[in-house]
């Protein structure tokens, strides 16, 4: 099986590295790419820190399962190329780059119209990866929409 988790390209996201260490110690045998943005790079097997465009794309579409960070860029990108995602927002108290709960806003909304799951545990996790890659064969085209029908109902709160 192959996991794929991305914190996109800003800063340090120490409790997703935290989560993805978790999952890797419960199944080994996974194959992870995990592209770790600025900051250190943790020490696990295929976390890298940038991967050119392309090629994260292509790791996504071979994906049982993209674990992304909040960020709109990922989460799209996410459900174009893989069917199973997970979200693990940033959080604004918690130190880890946001200013406000935007990712989190975001998520729920996308999670209310079954495209995503918000998951804040790698046990979570782990029960998405098992639940396998769904299909959507309509998304790439419906995306856009689904995203923007979202935002209009977090602005309408």
């Amino acid at each position: 099986m192959k996991l794929v988790a991305t914190i996109g390209t800003t800063g340090t996201f120490a409790r997703f590295s935290a989560l993805i260490a978790d999952v890797l110690a419960a199944r080994p045998e996974l194959g992870l790419v995990f592209q770790a943005g600025r900051g250190p790079l943790p020490a696990m097997p295929g976390a890298v820190a940038f991967l050119p465009r392309e090629e994260l794309l292509a790791h996504m579409r071979a994906a049982d399962l993209v674990v992304c960070h909040g960020g709109s860029g990922s989460v799209r990108d996410a459900l174009r190329h893989c069917g199973n995602v997970v979200v693990v927002p940033r959080r604004s108290g918690a130190d880890e780059g946001v200013i406000d709960d935007h990712q989190l806003d975001l998520a729920r909304a996308l999670e209310a119209r079954g495209l995503v799951r918000v998951v804040s545990t790698a046990s979570e996790i782990l029960i998405a990866l098992a639940r396998g890659r769904r299909e959507h064969p309509s998304l790439p085209a419906a995306l856009p929409g689904a995203v923007v029908d979202a935002l209009r109902g977090l602005f309408r709160s």
